[in-house]
């Protein structure tokens, strides 16, 4: 694996043919900070693309694992990523995994390098996650759900970006938005920060770690007819219920926006709060 920066590889990848998406998958500005990149949770990277990210833009392990996990949307079977430091020290206090690293002499069959920073909010359109447009290309689009976290994009730091958005706020009437911790973990520490009473007092409803609507179970499953703008990774017909409801996948940040307008919304036009320690 190569350790230069954003260096994506597709050896061995039939038909592969990655696109700007570091950290996440589907990769945009955030609306405040250039270096933190959001995501449509649509388009998967190579493992060896995170490499070089953890010293660009600051990507911490568990974002770089996010990455991988959708590795097989290109065609790969088993993603792996070298350890840098900060992955040494993840996995060290995780108590979980074993550091592997490629040969010197390595050698891959391609690399692309993208400029991210000039995208712009990018939206995953139904029915499929490669229907790609950015958020300018959407139009006016009235939502009845939004959902953020479970598997995908239901870190911590997601929760923070969307309470940043939301705090202070209240959540459209026409709107249900559902909050998936990732994991109980994540279930704790945004309990301590005092991000789930933010995302509460705006109305969203916390589900149980793990997965549900995103699968078509659970609180969350879609009507007929339905809109949904959700941080999950997939959005194929009946997805997330009924058959005849769509699906959009976006950014913590643009779910959460969305969720306030009851629109799909570009993020960058909402004022952020941060929180106050």
């Amino acid at each position: 694996l190569p350790s230069g920066i954003q260096t994506f590889v597709t050896q061995g990848v039939p038909n592969a043919s990655p696109i700007a998406a570091p950290m996440r998958r589907q990769a945009i500005p955030c609306p405040t900070q250039n270096e933190r990149i959001a995501s449509s949770g649509c388009v998967s990277v190579s493992p060896s693309a995170a490499l070089g990210w953890e010293k660009k833009v600051g990507l911490k392990a568990e974002e770089k694992k996010m990455g991988m996990r959708t590795e097989e949307k290109e065609g790969g079977k088993g993603p792996v990523g070298e350890v840098k430091k900060m992955s040494s020290e993840f996995i060290k206090e995780g108590g979980e995994g074993t550091p592997i690293y490629s040969d010197e002499d390595a050698q891959i069959s391609e690399s692309m390098e993208f400029h991210v920073g000039d995208l712009s909010p990018q939206i995953a359109c139904p029915h499929t996650v490669d229907n790609v447009r950015s958020v300018e290309e959407i139009g006016e689009v009235s939502i009845q759900q939004a959902l953020i976290g479970s598997c995908t994009n239901g870190r911590l730091e997601d929760l923070r970006a969307a309470a940043d958005i939301l705090r202070g706020r209240k959540v459209h009437r026409d709107v249900r938005l559902l909050v998936v911790p990732a994991s109980r973990e994540v279930y704790l520490h945004a309990l301590k920060e005092n991000i789930i009473r933010d995302l509460v007092e705006a109305e969203a409803i916390i589900l149980n770690p793990g997965c549900g609507p995103c699968l078509g179970s659970h609180q969350g499953v879609l009507g007929r007819g339905e809109t949904a703008i959700t941080t999950t990774n997939r959005n194929f017909r009946g997805r997330m219920g009924h058959r005849d409801s769509r699906l959009y996948l976006s950014s913590p940040e643009t779910a959460a926006a969305s969720a306030l307008t009851g629109m799909i919304t570009d993020p960058r036009t909402i004022k952020m709060t941060p929180r106050t320690v």
